[in-house]
């Protein structure tokens, strides 16, 4: 015991600068916590605003027609297609060329995940399918 009671330099014993680097250590503890919260939090913030431009980006590839890769700048995707059956004739009747297509409602299920976030989105849109294969198909069907 006599060992750990010896003086250093400034006067402290090592059993007092113990304990002043434990209280310490307790002090600033929350304030540690603080600061990995604020990270996380910065973290997940920069995912989000990513991953909202790559869904913008999907977006936009899915309406012209593409396909996008599974493997998006670092971020993996899948994506899920389902379509409601053809909308009711009765709802479309009276519009002009309303009898030339069909009318079907299209959704995306969007996933988005790295870094162990994730981002789940949907887009719907209306796909119109003509029902005629040429325009004098449909022009000759009224006769």
């Amino acid at each position: 015991m006599r060992e750990l009671r010896t003086l250093s330099a400034d006067g402290f014993s090592v059993i007092e600068a113990l304990a002043a680097t434990a209280l310490l250590v307790i002090a600033l503890s929350p304030v540690y916590s603080m600061l990995q919260q604020l990270s996380d939090a910065a973290t997940r913030s920069m995912h989000l605003t990513d991953a909202a431009h790559q869904y913008r980006l999907i977006c936009a590839l899915i309406k012209t027609g593409d396909n996008p890769p599974e493997n998006l700048n670092g971020w993996q995707v899948s994506i899920e297609r389902s379509s409601n059956p053809t909308i009711d004739r009765s709802i479309v009747d009276g519009y002009l060329g309303a009898d030339f297509f069909s009318v079907t409602q299209v959704s995306y299920q969007i996933s988005l995940e790295k870094d162990n976030f994730r981002y789940n989105n949907q887009l719907s849109e209306l796909e119109l399918t003509p029902i005629y294969e040429t325009p004098e198909d449909a022009i000759f069907s009224r006769f």
